[in-house]
């Protein structure tokens, strides 16, 4: 099956297949369930989140590659560009992560890949930083280069898919701990009640 570029978002990714005694429960809330965990060699905490949507795993890619209006449902991401097409399943992005006032927004450009698996029923979206050397990169904001996420889309028999999102960002600088942290709390909350308000537009 051939897939278009996808890129999402902003984050550092581990597979669900590891140790969950690693990961510390924080809350359900609206159907959404997020883990934190402390990351390796750094202060900052990574997520992990599952949901169940009523849909087909075939609707959420359709949202997952229309990358270019992941502003509107992932929580912090003020625009996203295209600015390589590798092949049908690769692509390299501009991202820009919007902070609170006072602090700069922050840029990443991230190389994208979606591949999906018949013979399991999933689909594997990940991103992760990758440098880029052109002209029209802006240079008027801090660049990030911790940053990976991962989403597994699982498809179940009953026809709905369970969505599996895992991510650590650093936009380093004079951001707060604390701050960063909280996000890293409320962050996915917001993002997957968002996208679930989005998928019927692209059933």
């Amino acid at each position: 099956m051939r897939l278009n570029p996808v890129l999402i978002i902003l984050c550092i990714s581990f597979s669900p297949s590891y140790a969950q005694k690693e990961w510390q429960k924080l809350r359900t809330e609206d159907g959404i369930t997020v883990w934190t965990k402390q990351t390796e060699g750094s202060e900052v905490r990574m997520f992990r989140a599952q949901v169940i949507y009523p849909e087909k795993s075939s609707t959420i890619r359709k949202a997952l590659r229309d990358v270019e209006q992941m502003h509107t449902w992932y929580d912090r991401v003020k625009s996203v560009k295209t600015l390589e097409r590798i092949n049908e399943e690769e692509a390299v992005y501009l991202l820009e992560y919007q902070l609170p006032l006072p602090f700069k927004n922050r840029y990443a450009t991230l190389k994208g890949s979606m591949v999906y698996h018949p013979d399991k029923k999933l689909t594997i979206v990940e991103t992760i930083h990758h440098p880029v050397n052109r002209p029209d990169i802006p240079k008027s904001l801090p660049m990030i280069t911790r940053v990976k996420s991962r989403w597994e889309l699982t498809e179940n028999t009953d026809g709905s898919t369970t969505v599996v999102h895992e991510g650590y960002l650093d936009p380093e600088g004079n951001v707060p701990l604390w701050a960063i942290n909280k996000d890293v709390e409320e962050a996915p909350f917001k993002t997957l009640k968002a996208l679930r308000k989005k998928l019927k537009n692209y059933r």
